[in-house]
């Protein structure tokens, strides 16, 4: 979404210049101030936002598509924490739904990128369409992983996700999860992990690797566990 950022020399001042003609779903164009009240959201829930807001001066809107964010001492990873792809994102959406209090969920979801968010065909759990935005303009350079040019080439995207459900309440497959919880040897562990291998990998249709399930499966206190429809192994080992 930025054209171009300017640090001064003390590392004091970044200056953001947003590109011309960006604009959000709902047909308004994006501008400075959206910006900004983007960011002072997503900062009061992000570890390196806090951080930046408590050495900030001042973040304000110069013009439309000018914002400057004036620090108290350099933060040198500002472009690191801006553009990190780690959740929480600093997501831009228009500034009456970031003004949404900070903790609670918002009900409105707008945002200019090269795909539309269905609201009226979303399916919790089951399945979240996408149709391709023509009001985007992406930048002018090849693509490069997240960055660069976002070119469409479908004009819809469908997720459909596909839960095993009689695997994934089997009472053998649970019994064999608590018996790992409960094993009294890494041997045993190995054991029990193998067995939820193979059967996951017999009756699984899909199990999703992704960062988001790396963390789910930290919070649980296990490393080498994917939250799929059911739990799959592989190297497996409990943390403290």
């Amino acid at each position: 979404m930025v054209e171009a950022e300017e640090v001064s020399a003390d590392g004091l001042t970044w200056t953001f210049r947003l590109r011309t003609g960006l604009t959000f779903h709902d047909g308004e164009p994006v501008l400075a101030k959206d910006a900004v009240a983007s960011i002072n959201r997503w900062a009061a829930r992000e570890a390196m936002g806090g951080m930046i807001k408590a050495i900030e001066n001042e973040i304000t809107a110069v013009d439309d598509r000018t914002f400057r964010w004036s620090l108290k001492r350099p933060y040198p990873k500002m472009l690191l924490a801006l553009g990190k792809l780690g959740a929480p994102c600093c997501f831009v959406m228009p500034a009456r739904i970031a003004a949404t209090d900070q903790f609670r969920q918002i009900n409105e979801y707008v945002g200019s990128g090269p795909m539309r968010f269905i609201r009226s065909e979303w399916v919790s759990g089951a399945k979240a369409a996408f149709e391709k935005f023509n009001g985007y303009v992406p930048r002018q350079e090849p693509a490069s992983w997240l960055a660069g040019g976002k070119n469409v080439v479908v004009d819809r995207i469908e997720w459909i996700t596909i839960v095993a459900n009689g695997f994934a309440s089997s009472a053998q497959v649970e019994a064999e999860v608590a018996a790992w919880f409960d094993a009294k040897s890494a041997d045993e562990e190995k054991t029990i992990a193998r067995r939820l291998n193979k059967a996951a990998l017999d009756h699984v249709l899909y199990a999703p690797l992704g960062l988001c399930l790396i963390h789910n499966a930290r919070r649980k206190n296990v490393s080498g566990m994917i939250q799929a429809p059911v739990p799959l192994f592989w190297g497996v080992r409990k943390t403290a």
